[in-house]
């Protein structure tokens, strides 16, 4: 028997429409603020926030996703 994938509490979510993936994608970008890596958004480097909320491929460059 294998591993279960996802750990206890924790569970795969379908993303249903725009308002579902604006959601989520808002909640991933702002986790490092969250539970205080950094105090301002654009001091984390590691994250497509500057690509999505700035439109900014300095850092980093992305395929969007556009839903």
């Amino acid at each position: 028997m294998g591993r279960p994938i996802w750990q206890q509490g924790y569970y795969e979510h379908i993303i249903r429409d725009r308002k579902d993936f604006e959601t989520k994608l808002d909640y991933i970008h702002k986790n490092p603020l969250n539970v205080g890596l950094v105090e301002n958004l654009d001091d984390y480097p590691f994250s497509s926030y500057r690509n999505y909320y700035l439109d900014d491929n300095s850092v980093i460059e992305i395929d969007r996703i556009l839903v």
